[in-house]
């Protein structure tokens, strides 16, 4: 697996070259970076390590720009153990929070995690909508076996979600989302009007093991509520989690 580092050369909480060494001790393919600038110019990869702190861009502005073209897995290494720096680094679309110095198995389990739920949101939807052959929505990607198309898209109304294709569409026009606010998505869609707590959310989309806060949940779908007409398709039912509706009925 081809992984990046971004992190900064001269970094007192541990030398680049040594972590980069002991990753592929461990099997990974590593290539490095010291700086932002670099990270962007850099050819695809499966994961990226992020540092935090760099000399020329701060790491969430990193994120930000990988995010605007790319689903890459990124975990964010820092000093800073706040939640306010974790819930901005899931904001700016890190999958994870890593806090320096930490062990490096501990690194190496939540390199496997994330990738893990990586490779399980490429999976076909849990189940279609009856409706995923109705009319009203896009025709969304090229012609296929009709059991093909009814396993991988959900309709509600106007908004149709691919699985396969990992596309939105809303009243006929694609929508651009990060990967976790498409898999938000995809549970939500599964049962319209049904309510959906924060607690499965955070199991179906992040992970059964994840120790961080609800908080990230309500980041994230504040987020895709935003892209959804100004929030009117998500429901909050407050202390408990989100439902998804058709405003149109």
């Amino acid at each position: 697996m081809r992984l990046l580092l971004i992190k900064d050369e001269d970094d007192c909480q541990g030398p680049a070259d040594e972590l980069a060494k002991n990753l592929r001790r461990n099997g990974y393919e590593v290539r490095q970076v010291h700086s932002g600038k670099a990270a962007l110019a850099h050819e695809p990869v499966d994961l990226i390590l992020l540092d935090r702190d760099l000399p020329d861009l701060n790491g969430h502005e990193i994120c930000r720009r990988l995010r605007a073209s790319s689903a890459v897995p990124i975990i964010m290494m820092s000093r800073r153990a706040d939640d306010i720096q974790k819930i901005l680094a899931l904001h700016t679309g890190a999958d994870d929070y890593i806090i320096e110095p930490f062990s490096f198995y501990e690194l190496l389990a939540r390199i496997e995690a994330v990738m893990r739920r990586f490779s399980l949101s490429q999976l076909p939807a849990w189940r279609p909508v009856s409706q995923a052959t109705g009319e009203g929505g896009p025709d969304v990607g090229p012609a296929q076996p009709q059991g093909d198309r009814r396993s991988t898209i959900s309709r509600l109304g106007r908004l149709c979600l691919d699985q396969r294709q990992r596309k939105v569409f809303l009243n006929g026009k694609p929508l651009v989302l990060t990967r976790k606010e498409f898999n938000i998505l995809a549970v939500l869609i599964e049962d319209p009007g049904a309510l959906v707590t924060r607690e499965t959310l955070l199991s179906r989309v992040w992970d059964e093991n994840w120790f961080g806060s609800t908080r990230t949940v309500d980041a994230h779908v504040s987020h895709l509520r935003a892209k959804l007409c100004n929030g009117r398709w998500v429901e909050t039912v407050r202390g408990v989690g989100f439902r998804l509706v058709d405003p149109g009925e």
